[in-house]
């Protein structure tokens, strides 16, 4: 069968963990042979001169075309006027995009199904083109595109619109299913499929010589994620304040970096906080296995791979009690769930996961059940009833 995977969230040249996990589940849905997929990732521009807060709308450097893991990858411009064209996203993404979409059909990819990424915008693009070209669509909701954008007047009329085009969505998590059914999607029309985590790559290294290289000492934490206010890594920065053997690792980049120094070198912390912005896959697992504890004390998640990927690694999760978490951190060996988005919670949670002290290789096991091959096998059954159902259809 062939994709169509359209998503603005996709790994490119400039950009290479933009979306990384969308491009997980596409290769493995690849590998299985059974699958074919061009992706089709617009990439906005802004016209106009705009300031350091938006430096994402004047990339350079994002080729046209591009191939990563033998997947074709297709990047046309759209405009963007940052605060105040977001609500026209979707028709404008379509819009730049159908000339490429057409060329690809005319060279002889004639896909089956539109896999589109994110409710808002993607999601409500793909679905603009798989009605313009009589095509099946499926839109996989990750998170704040549902808890966040639908929250809002426009893209909810929008979504209103394209839900009625949509052949199935997928939801990472039973709490995202749940509020796509707020949202008025009826529950047979919605498919949870989680995400998975590469079992061969995060997995537990030689602890010791890797903490040796990184020169980690002592109960070392760690904070994983864009760095947003919604990760929540100014409530772990905070939490060392009562957790004074403890140190801490922050990594990701994002707008509030220089906030975020600021409150350590306010708060004196400048010894046992380390910034670093960006790591490789593989170097990831490795200071994932090196750490005591991985910290996620987001406002909000879809199905956060940053849980599974430490699990697998062997270090337990202290993480707010919010979107799917719950889902999988189901037995004290994953952790400590925290009721409470505070750093009084997030101590205690530190607290109690390090005095448990449960082996590693508990956590590790545990983490098994969430590789990928469940998931790629249910998502491979969907779109072969969703090709059927259209076939059948076609043929009535």
């Amino acid at each position: 069968m062939r994709l169509l995977t359209f998503t603005n969230l996709y790994p490119n040249p400039v950009q290479p963990r933009h979306g990384i996990f969308v491009e997980h589940r596409l290769r493995r849905l690849v590998a299985t042979g059974r699958v074919e997929s061009r992706v089709i990732a617009p990439v906005p521009w802004c016209p106009l001169p705009v300031d350091s807060r938006y430096p994402e709308y004047r990339l350079t450097g994002i080729p046209e075309r591009d191939e990563r893991s033998g997947i074709e990858i297709y990047h046309p411009r759209y405009w963007v006027v940052p605060g105040v064209t977001s609500n026209l996203n979707p028709w404008s993404m379509m819009r730049t995009a159908m000339p490429v979409i057409r060329s690809l059909m005319s060279q002889g990819y004639d896909f089956d199904v539109v896999d589109a990424q994110f409710v808002f915008p993607d999601g409500i693009a793909g679905a603009m083109i798989a009605k313009e070209l009589g095509k099946p669509v499926t839109i996989t909701a990750r998170g704040s595109d549902v808890n966040v954008a639908l929250k809002e007047a426009i893209p909810n009329r929008w979504f209103q619109w394209a839900r009625q085009h949509v052949s199935a969505f997928i939801t990472v998590s039973v709490a995202l299913k749940k509020a796509l059914m707020d949202a008025g999607v009826p529950a047979h029309q919605i498919e949870v499929i989680r995400n998975g985590v590469d079992l061969e790559l995060f997995r537990e290294r030689d602890r010791q010589a890797v903490r040796n290289r990184l020169g980690m000492q002592g109960t070392t934490l760690l904070s994983v994620g864009n760095l947003v206010e919604g990760k929540g890594h100014h409530l772990a920065i905070d939490a060392l304040r009562e957790l004074q053997d403890c140190k801490l690792i922050v990594i990701g980049k994002g707008p509030e970096s220089d906030r975020l120094r600021q409150q350590v070198q306010s708060a004196g912390l400048q010894e046992r906080v380390r910034f670093i912005e960006h790591v490789a896959q593989s170097e990831l697992a490795d200071v994932y296995s090196a750490a005591d504890i991985t910290i996620l004390a987001s406002s909000r998640e879809g199905m956060p791979n940053v849980v599974l990927e430490s699990m697998a690694c062997g270090t337990q999760v202290v993480a707010t009690d919010v979107g799917g978490t719950a889902e999988v951190m189901t037995s004290e060996v994953a952790g400590a769930l925290v009721k409470e988005r505070t750093v009084a919670a997030i101590v205690a949670g530190v607290k109690l996961v390090l005095g448990r002290q449960i082996p590693r290789d508990a956590t590790r096991e545990y983490s098994r059940q969430f590789g990928w091959d469940e998931p790629i096998a249910q998502q491979v059954q969907l779109l072969e009833r969703i090709i059927r159902d259209k076939g059948r259809a076609q043929a009535a």
